[in-house]
């Protein structure tokens, strides 16, 4: 599954999406005029039509009822009225898009959403936390807040953010309450699929959109029930207005039914499809099949399915992992989503089917899917068995193909000797399939030296703290140089005078258990933290920052891990704390790239080399490393530049570029610097650091 196109693909969706919008806004403002026409035509013809009689309509003189109606309706009225449908459109859909890009927080609240705080000791979504932090370190993306619907019974999930960085996920009490570990996993897998394809902002635009075509039909609403609570009064000519009112309502909401049929076509002809490349892609992350299936089985089985409850659901439903309006009784039978045409996602057993080909066709219940969970699937003759696939390509998998798969975000790392495997053994009461594979994994965790339990187990707990998570950014910066230490410990008392006596002696306890990371172990940690971090005040970030860039430039050098670190902390918690924007792509070709590439290419190949003594250094071999580093990427005419050339605030505006290129540019990048590093054979910390960057 390659990633980088399906989020190109998406871009390409945004232009669509564009085009639909502008189709749906030309077809309301066509109907309003013709609304407005018939009522001018027919209410006062004399004053619309000069005193002459308005023509009956009939087939046969309808080209002049229509020009008689056109008469009636004028250029001012056409324009007047086409600028108030339009205005109200695009003013809806401003402000909504205003709202939205806070990030995903906003629909996840909006929804009823509780936040799941990272120190949790509720069962349930301890383990939910479990399955989002494995599934984000496999995939390469910052560890996003969790919110839990607890009052939604229907089993369902979605995710919601403009970028990586200001994304949720959030899942039903029914989800919680009835999908066991593996299933629950698949239905995450999925979601993150969803990030990773570039689905979540598309999906953000299309809320924005629909909201401005359905304000129509709201605005239809709140007319009627203005006009109906007022038109009982004693005052004639008030009521008389009042029911006018009503009637403008009445009007306005049968206009509005037009653009919920749009809109809900607008949502079907986006959404529909890129259901089943999320769950295609689930399957690739958990390398198991039956994880999303089971999930989707459950749903057909359960008395409530992933219906949601809530009154802004048909609004969002394009965002769920299952239908989310679909299964609704009561008064929306006459919904658009309710019919197939319309509908946001495939049926699910044709979703279940594509997954797996030998399913029984018999949906799963709730009480006793673990049960039933032995005869859910039979091997189909048609469809070799995905075990079969899997071991074939361990079995080529080399550590070159592994970097390869690396950049397509394949979660290889799962079954690796990382931290993330430990994550599993510390959840509470937890029962899983794989619960003795997942138990004493974090003896091996590191290679520079042993690592016991008891350290990694405490350094877990305070990341998931939000006053440790701080402690521990600012130990990871902490000089081993005794002077220089005692200069960054006189920074934190001034920073933080109230209780700094306790920040430093909490740092020294954390720096002892870092002696032994490796920088795989150090860069997981902090995907860790960055959820907690969003838990402080937006007073505290910035002083948090401000002290972390003070520590770094204590002794005058600034490292490529110290740099990385404050990246990875703006990059994650600038937009969440609104003091940042997310860019659109800027770059679309190799050419234009060329430049920022060189700087970036030239400081990785320089890197490769740092763990060589000066003399043993061999010119040529850096040239051989850069020259087939550039024919992997496939730009032609780079040189490769002197260290003074290529680092600091060089180096950092090149990456910033590199940032902005096109989806489908990045792999070719990845894997240039990729072959760089692969050159003698070993990655040292400072070239995982900058491929990270």
């Amino acid at each position: 599954m390659n990633f980088y196109q399906a989020q190109d693909q998406a871009l390409k969706q945004s232009r669509i999406l564009l085009l639909l919008f502008s189709v749906a806004v030309l077809v309301l403002i066509v109907i309003t005029n013709f609304a407005v026409a018939l009522f001018a035509l027919y209410s006062n013809p004399e004053f619309s039509l000069n005193a002459r009689p308005a023509p009956a309509f009939s087939l046969s003189n309808f080209f002049e009822w229509f020009r008689y109606l056109a008469s009636a309706l004028g250029w001012q009225k056409a324009l007047w009225t086409t600028c108030l449908v339009s205005g109200l459109i695009f003013i809806a859909m401003a402000f909504k898009w205003i709202n939205l890009r806070k990030g995903g927080r906003v629909v996840a609240e909006a929804l009823g959403g509780s936040l799941v705080q990272p120190n949790t000791r509720d069962p349930q979504e301890k383990r939910l936390l479990n399955i989002v932090e494995e599934i984000a370190l496999a995939s390469g993306t910052p560890v996003p807040p969790v919110y839990v619907l607890k009052s939604e019974l229907g089993m369902n999930a979605f995710a919601a953010g403009l970028t990586q960085e200001d994304v949720v996920v959030a899942v039903t009490q029914g989800s919680l309450n009835s999908f066991n570990r593996e299933q629950l996993q698949g239905v995450i897998a999925h979601e993150f699929s969803h990030i990773l394809n570039g689905d979540m902002r598309l999906n953000m635009k299309l809320i924005a959109v629909l909201h401005g075509i359905l304000m129509i039909a709201e605005s239809g609403r709140f007319f009627m029930r203005i006009g109906s609570a007022r038109r009982h009064s004693r005052n004639s000519d008030k009521n008389n207005g009042m029911i006018y009112l009503y009637f403008l309502g009445l009007c306005l909401l049968v206009i509005g039914f037009t653009g919920q049929i749009l809109g809900a076509l607008i949502k079907a002809a986006v959404s529909r499809q890129r259901e089943f490349l999320a769950d295609a892609s689930a399957v690739k992350f958990t390398r198991n099949p039956e994880g999303v299936a089971q999930a989707l089985s459950i749903i057909g089985g359960a008395p409530l399915h992933s219906s949601i409850q809530h009154h802004s659901a048909h609004e969002l439903s394009h965002l769920f992992f299952s239908d989310a309006t679909g299964f609704l009784n009561g008064n929306r039978w006459f919904h658009p989503s309710k019919w197939s045409l319309f509908a946001t996602h495939p049926p699910l057993k044709e979703r279940i089917k594509r997954i797996q080909p030998g399913w029984s066709g018999q949906f799963l219940t709730p009480e006793n899917n673990i049960d039933q969970v032995a005869g859910f699937s039979q091997p189909d003759p048609a469809y070799p068995a995905f075990a079969e696939i899997q071991a074939k390509q361990e079995a080529n998998q080399s550590k070159a193909a592994f970097l390869d798969n690396a950049i397509d975000f394949v979660p290889a790392s799962l079954t690796d000797n990382s931290i993330q495997q430990a994550l599993r053994s510390r959840v509470i009461g937890e029962t899983s399939l794989n619960a003795a594979a997942e138990t004493n994994s974090s003896s091996a965790l590191s290679e520079n030296g042993p690592v016991s339990d008891a350290d990694i187990s405490a350094l877990m707990q305070m990341v998931h703290q939000p006053y440790d998570a701080s402690l521990f950014m600012l130990t990871l910066v902490l000089s081993h140089d005794e002077p220089f230490q005692q200069k960054q410990h006189a920074l934190i008392a001034a920073y933080y005078p109230e209780d700094g006596d306790k920040r430093i002696r909490g740092m020294q306890s954390i720096q002892e258990k870092l002696g032994h990371l490796d920088a795989r172990q150090k860069l997981d940690l902090i995907e860790m933290a960055l959820p907690s971090l969003k838990l402080m005040s937006l007073k505290q970030y910035k002083r948090q920052l401000a002290v972390l860039i003070k520590l770094i430039q204590v002794d005058g050098q600034v490292q490529i891990f110290d740099w990385l670190l404050v990246q990875l902390i703006k990059q994650n918690l600038d937009g969440h704390f609104s003091l940042s924007r997310p860019l659109a792509p800027r770059y679309k070709t190799l050419d234009s790239l060329a430049r920022h590439y060189e700087i970036v290419l030239s400081r990785v190949v320089h890197y490769g080399f740092e763990d060589q003594d000066a003399e043993d250094i061999d010119a040529q071999d850096k040239m051989l490393a850069f020259l087939r580093a550039c024919d992997v990427a496939g730009i032609k005419g780079l040189k490769l530049l002197d260290v003074s050339r290529c680092e600091g605030k060089l180096f950092s505006q090149a990456v910033h570029a590199l940032g902005l290129a096109v989806p489908l540019l990045k792999p070719r990048l990845l894997k240039g610097c990729l072959a760089a590093v692969q050159f003698d054979g070993q990655i040292t910390d400072q070239e995982r650091y900058v491929i990270t960057a």
